[in-house]
This record gives C-alpha cells, structure tokens and sequence, in this order.
C-alpha cells in the first residue's frame, strides 16, 4: 500500500524538477507560475489521464469527478491538483457541495500520466491558478429574471449578465433533461470547439425546448425565439461553408416553464441524413480515473467506491435509485465488511447494492475488519429526485432486482414517505410479494403525510385485500391508519370506510361499533363536519350491529345538505340510475364510492335499507354472495320496519342458496314467511 509519511522524491531531485518545469513551462504550454504544494494535506487521490491524439484550442486539460470525505471544506476551497512532481496545476472547482461527497474538478494536463487531487488542509492559502476551460463540452447553467429575451441579442443579453449556479462537462451538445435539476427559470450553455477535416459545406440543424440560439464563431448561426417544445423533427437548419480547423460553436438555451431539451445535429459534406455533432468533433477532455483514497502516513485508509446502477419509474413520479458499493481493500486483506445507510438499512459484504427509495441527502458508513483491526470510513451523497441528473442515460433496473432488495429492509426504520413509496412499487409491479407486508408498515407510520394521499391509499390497498377476501385485514388497515398525524376530518372519513368494510364484510360487527364509540370519545370535540361523518360511521356500524334504535337516533342527528324535499329526491334518484349503470357495467370501485357519498349525503338511507339492497346488488356482482347474504339478514335484524325488508330477505336467501348455503337460505326464508306473510315476495316461496 502507497504511504505518503515520506516526500515522493529526494530533496535535491524536487528543487531540479521544479527547475526544469519551470525552463520547459513554455514548451508545453504550461503556467510558468506553478509552484510545489507544500505540506498540510493529508488525503489524495491518484487521477490517471490517458493520452489523447486529437489537440485543440486551449490548454489540454482532464477532468475527473471522484468522492472525497467529511475532512474537505464545505466549499472545496481546499481542493489543489498536482502532478507527479508535486507542482500544483491549474484548476477549475466545477461542483461542489456541502451536502455531498462527491466533487468534479477540470484541471490543466501538460502530459498524460499520473496526478493526485489532494485536499484536507484548513489553512490552503492562495488558490490554484484558475484554468480557462476551451477543451470538450462545457455546460453552464445560469439563473436570470425573464423578460427581454424573445430576440437573439435579448438571449445573449441574458447570459452576459446572468448568474452561473453549476458547471459540467458533457459528451456533445445533445440532451433531453437540465443536469442541474429541473428549473422554471434555467438557462443552459454549452461551448466547445469543432475540429473539421474535411473542408466544405455544412448544414446544421438545432432545435431548444423553449428559446435558444447556435453561435458559430462570432455569428449567431440558428436561433428559436418562439417557445413551443421540441418537435421530433429538422426545424431549424442552415448551410455554411466551413474551412479546415477549429471553429468555435456556443449553444444558449433558455427555459422558462419546461423540462430543458437541446439538440445540435448535422450533415457533413458527403452525407445525407442529419445526426447529432459527435463527441470526437470536439476538442478533447478526458475523463480521469480516480484512483483509491490515500492519507498520508497511514499504510491503508477505509475506502469505497459509489457507483450508479439503475433507476426504476414508480408511478405516479417517483423514482427508485440503485447503488453498488464497494470497498477498496489490498489483495492481502480478507476482511469483514458492515455497511450502515442513513435510511436505517444495513448490509455486509465487499460489494454491496443499496436501493434509495426517495431523494435526499444519505450518509454511508463503511466498518472493516481485519483482524484486530477496524477501519471506518463515512461518505455523504446526495440522491436527486432522478439519477440522470448527475449520472446521463442511466439503465432501467428491472423490478425482480428491486423487489428482491427491498424485501429485505427494516420497516419499521423507514419514513412514512418511503414506504409510501415501497407501497406504490408493490401496487403498480403486483408481480411481486410484499404488497400486505409494506401496507401495514406503513399504516403503522407516524410520518406527516398529505391527507387526501392517506385515504386514497388506505381506499385502494384495502380494496385489493378485499379482492383476495382479506376482510378483516382491510378492515383494520381503515383502523391503523386512523392514528397518523392527519386532521380530524380525515380521521372521520377513515373511520366511516372502516365502518363500511367491517359492516358489509366482517363478521364483527358488535366490536366495531364498539371501537367507533370508543373513537368518538377519544376525540372529543371535532368541527361539525367531522363529527357528522363520525356519526354516519356509527349509524352504520349500529345498522350492521342489529342495534336498529341507536342507529335511527343517530341518522336523526345528522341531517343530509338538502333542506329542500324535491333536491333531495331527485338528487337520490341521480344516485340510483348512476349506481344500477355502473353495477351493469362492472365499475364496482365507482359503485362503492357512490354508495358511500349517498350514506354520508343521506344518513337517513342507511336505516331506510334502499341503499342497503344496492349494496347486496353490488356484492353479489362482485362474486361475494354470502357477504350480500349476510348484509341482508344483519339489516332486517336492525330495521325490521324497512319497506324494503321483505324483499332484502328474498335477495339474502336467493344469494345464500346461489353460494351452496342452503341452511342459511332456508333461514332467510321462514324470516321472510313468519315476518311478512303478506308480501308478495314470501307468497312466491
């Protein structure tokens, strides 16, 4: 393992190096002012340049972007590049966070080889010389106030006095997104120099989200000054006559409310279909290698590699991020590794893959044993809300690669928010177990969260558990989800679908009427709004109950929105012809949520059993013939005196004998003859 607790060349052999860079300074086209770094840091990196044939403009130069560690100043002014003689190069600091790790640096290249970025000293003192970038694809990215920018001299107005908030370098000039992050005020620029060898006519097309322009040279080449979006196709295009050489090529874009989006593209002399300006037309910037972190006088210092994997869409916006990390360890070690991330997970392993399910700033903390020894070794990184805004063209992770991640998470350690998202992976990709599992986690989170997000949740996991005749499980998911940080009226809503799924579907009826008076009690007083649901709620739980007087006493407390006796019917018969056509047409969510909108518009339907029989219509459509059978037979208990009882007894014994219960049937029917002898549904028995 490299140790730096020794100068990396004799005394005498750095003053002659020094010496000769300085006498040679012009012959490569290097700064005559470089001066040795001097002691006082600690950490490096080795960064490898690979050669390169293609020259260009400029000064040669490299970038690299490698990860540093908690010992950097938040503003990377600490940050120095040297080459292999220890003579510090100039640089540009191209981003930089306080929040993050990671860093990317473009930094003067008189040859290939070796260089080290280095940093860690509190004191740096004098910066580095500032290197002019004129190699690759520079992107900056800038803000501005609108106005004034509808022509193409207001567009280079607005760069010229605009605020540069992030810098980059790019493959070409030819991407769908803002790498910055999407902005409703962001202005992009891209600059570099063209190499042409052959010599002749040249026609460019170029095409911007909104407004942009093409400078080529001194002369503004192309421009869009009406926004629009990009329309898949050659829009813009012109013909110049290029000599051989290098020619300077500046594209501004301008986005106001949109994604950003650019394109350059073109036809050389002898072809005949456009495509985007390659990367080897540009003057060349390579990418450096970063090597392993290294700390002066220490023989081995806890590292680790981050790289981005894959992301994976997770409706209705959310993105999923992957991440493998990896320890860099000698060849001799044979160590055990433990891997802690800030979302509460742990891992083990040399090479470890980390699912981030939402945005944020993470800590990784690394610990390695070996032997007697432990080495640690922590790293912030910031996870955007998609991975191509750091990282272009990402891959599609597939979802067996996710869900086999995931399922082995620590629950209860995640946010409401992430299993929120956990939740809505296992919804959109059923495929996959786990669905139940996370739904009740998050249930169980105490995280703020929207309130319409919470019940139209809770709504739609409930409803699937339904369809695999979990009843009671979605019952109480209603219940668990009742005690998240939401208002009152939310909890109120929740409480009345709990009544509803235990009232229709369970068999506890008694112990959920008992659990909403209980719940009434426990919130005291609520606005009065909120308290007229919670009543519904309990008026429906007493129906389900049998307790038939508890449940007119508190349908009488509630009174409906329409005073007027006329609104109020036809708005009923509205209800009616919507709920009958959606039945016939199978839309069965649609069905429950008009129900259940008529219970709470019209409380006093729940005792009247009307809604009741659509309800048992509704079951039975939707394949739950003993739950309709079981409604009908709970009703009549509660509300013998309902005009509709004879005919819900008729259904509930049709429904229990179509479900093979003929006991029940036969039950539902003496109920019928020995009830209501003169109704023309128990003569027809």
């Amino acid at each position: 393992m490299i140790s730096f607790s020794k100068p990396l060349f004799p005394r005498h052999l750095r003053i002659y190096s020094v010496l000769a860079c300085l006498f040679v300074g012009t012959g490569v086209g290097w700064s005559q002012t470089a001066v040795p770094l001097g002691a006082g840091w600690p950490y490096r990196r080795k960064l490898t340049v690979a050669a390169v044939t293609s020259r260009g403009p400029g000064k040669p130069m490299a970038w690299a972007r490698f990860y540093t560690n908690s010992k950097r100043l938040p503003d990377g002014a600490d940050l120095r590049v040297i080459n292999s003689s220890g003579l510090v190069m100039p640089m540009k600091l191209l981003s930089v966070s306080p929040e993050d790790d990671q860093v990317t640096v473009a930094f003067e290249t008189p040859s290939p080889g070796t260089y080290f970025a280095c940093w860690g000293n509190p004191h740096p003192g004098t910066p580095p010389p500032e290197l002019k970038i004129e190699r690759g694809v520079y992107l900056r990215s800038y803000r501005f106030r609108p106005g004034g920018n509808h022509s193409p001299g207001g567009m280079l107005s607005a760069f010229e006095h605009g605020r540069v908030i992030g810098r980059q370098m790019v493959p070409n000039i030819f991407l769908g997104y803002n790498p910055f992050g999407f902005s409703r005020r962001a202005m992009l620029l891209y600059s570099g120099w063209i190499h042409i060898v052959r010599p002749g006519r040249y026609t460019f097309a170029f095409d911007v989200a909104q407004r942009g322009f093409v400078k080529l040279g001194r002369d503004i080449l192309l421009s869009k000054t009406a926004a629009g979006g990009m329309w898949g196709r050659v829009r813009f295009h012109r013909s110049v006559h290029l000599r051989r050489g290098w020619h300077k090529v500046v594209v501004g874009e301008i986005c106001l409310w949109q994604p950003a989006g650019v394109s350059l593209d073109w036809i050389p002399p002898g072809q005949f279909h456009y495509h985007p300006v390659p990367p080897q037309a540009f003057a060349a910037a390579p990418r450096a290698t970063a090597g392993i972190l290294i700390k002066r006088g220490s023989p081995y210092q806890a590292d680790f590699n981050i790289m981005p994997e894959a992301q994976i869409f997770v409706p209705s916006d959310h993105y999923f991020q992957r991440y493998a990390f990896s320890v860099n360890v000698p060849a001799s070690f044979a160590p055990a590794v433990r891997w802690q991330f800030s979302d509460g997970q742990r891992a083990v392993g040399l090479r470890v893959d980390h699912e981030f399910l939402t945005p944020g700033d993470y800590t990784v903390k690394v610990v390695i044993n070996q032997g007697d020894h432990e080495f640690t070794a922590v790293r912030r990184i910031v996870v955007e809300t998609e991975m191509y805004s750091r990282f272009p063209y990402p891959p599609t992770d597939p979802a067996i690669n996710v869900a086999r991640l995931i399922s082995g998470y620590q629950l209860s350690r995640l946010s409401a928010e992430q299993l929120y998202r956990g939740v809505r992976f296992f919804e959109h990709y059923s495929a996959y177990r786990g669905l139940n599992h996370w739904a009740i986690a998050w249930a169980l989170s105490t995280g703020r969260e929207p309130a319409r997000q919470v019940i139209k949740t809770a709504v739609r996991l409930a409803r699937r558990m339904e369809i695999k005749r979990q009843y009671h499980q979605a019952a109480n998911l209603y219940l668990l989800v009742t005690r998240k940080p939401i208002s009152r009226m939310a909890k109120a809503k929740l409480m009345g679908h709990y009544a509803f799924t235990e009232g229709d579907f369970g068999q506890e009826a008694g112990k959920a009427l008992a659990e909403i008076e209980h719940w009434r009690k426990q919130m005291g007083h609520m606005p009065p709004a909120a308290a007229r649901v919670a009543k519904i709620a309990e008026c429906y739980a007493a129906v389900a109950a049998g307790n038939g007087p508890l449940a007119k006493k508190l349908a009488r407390q509630t009174e409906g929105p329409y005073s007027d006796f006329k609104k109020a019917e036809l708005r009923q018969g509205e209800l009616a012809r919507n709920v009958e056509s959606y039945i016939d047409s199978s839309h069965f969510d649609t069905v429950r949520d008009l129900l259940n909108r008529w219970d709470l518009e019209f409380p006093d339907a729940i005792v009247q059993g009307f809604t009741r029989m659509e309800r048992m219509k509704l079951m039975a459509a939707m394949g739950h013939l003993t739950v309709a059978g079981r409604m009908g037979m709970a009703f009549v208990k509660a509300c013998p005196d309902s005009f509709y009882a004879a005919e819900i007894l008729h259904r509930s014994s049709k429904y229990f004998k179509s479900a093979g219960h003929r006991t029940l049937a036969m039950l539902a029917q003496a109920m019928l003859k020995k009830n209501y002898p003169e109704s023309p549904y128990a003569q027809g028995h």
